[in-house]
């Protein structure tokens, strides 16, 4: 499947889905995100009794062709079906589930839709699992804007979190607003230039460079936390003419680090321009986030 993506199209979102589908990636942000759903959709219609509840899922099934399972993760084909089977009385039982629903999103906005308010729980999510690692995890984010890219990478390197030993490889030592690296994430103490690989006389040189840097950090974290190390645009491998060097070293990493460390290796999805450069980034980790929608993949067993 990979290889019959249209070059023009394997940056899209829905190609790099496609991709991590194709590999026998599975969202583990979805199943979080429906299971939620499915309980705010039980709880309101539970009121009416369990009998018209199993009516209503039933229905809801039937109308869209589909599982339970898959259709909480479709919470427009969920709203949408209400709303047919409901006619006026629908906005009552959805504005129910949206109130279900808010404790676990971003959500402030009354005007949202179900699928909106879901994709703000994904967001949630993903910014919970970044948060949330503790080492040996080896982390692949495509992102396609910087906005997100620096709120993925600021929960990574989170300021209010327990000191432990964090580093950074930057595009720049300042970036394009006049803020440096080390100002935009506070808790980062070291940080190295995608340049500084430039540098080198043999281009195999690149990664030796780059592996010893990483391991002189994780010698100096006496902190008893993992060691926290993001690169900031992995593309820029890609795009400078290292791919084969940076890819080997990424699948000789390894889906699961050795020592403990979580190594967050971001990728602006316009620097990958081939199927067979995101095959292998996405192969090269056992986690990898998107950005459309928001979610957490996690490689198969």
């Amino acid at each position: 499947m990979c290889r019959r993506l249209l070059l023009s199209n394997i940056q899209s979102p829905s190609a790099i889905v496609a991709t991590l589908d194709a590999l026998g990636y599975r969202s583990i942000t979805d199943e979080i995100v429906a299971e939620i759903v499915s309980d705010a959709v039980y709880s309101v219609f539970n009121k009416l009794g369990e009998h018209i509840t199993a009516l209503v899922i039933r229905n809801l099934c039937k109308i869209n062709n589909r599982t339970e399972q898959q259709l909480f993760r479709r919470c427009d084909l969920v709203e949408g079906s209400i709303r047919a089977m409901f006619g006026r009385a629908a906005d009552f039982f959805i504005d129910e589930i949206k109130d279900e629903l808010v404790p676990f999103s971003l959500a402030k906005k009354p005007g949202l839709s179900l699928e909106e308010i879901a994709n703000e729980m994904r967001e949630v999510e993903v910014m919970r699992f970044v948060g949330n690692l503790a080492g040996h995890e080896h982390v692949g984010f495509i992102y396609n804007r910087k906005a997100t890219k620096d709120a993925v990478l600021s929960q990574f390197f989170d300021h209010l979190a327990a000191p432990r030993t964090q580093a950074l490889i930057s595009l720049s030592s300042c970036g394009a607003e006049g803020k440096s690296a080390a100002g935009k994430f506070e808790k980062v103490q070291s940080i190295i230039t995608y340049d500084e690989f430039l540098k080198v006389k043999e281009k195999s040189e690149a990664m030796d460079v780059m592996f010893k840097w990483i391991w002189d950090i994780h010698k100096s974290n006496q902190s008893g936390r993992e060691t926290r190390i993001a690169g900031e645009d992995a593309s820029w491998f890609l795009r400078n003419g290292f791919e084969n060097e940076f890819l080997d070293a990424e699948r000789m990493m390894g889906r699961r680090l050795h020592d403990k460390m979580s190594v967050l290796c971001s990728y602006d999805a316009e620097g990958i321009t081939l199927a067979s450069q995101l095959k292998r980034v996405i192969e090269s980790h056992r986690y990898v986030i998107i950005e459309q929608p928001m979610a957490v993949y996690v490689a198969p067993a």
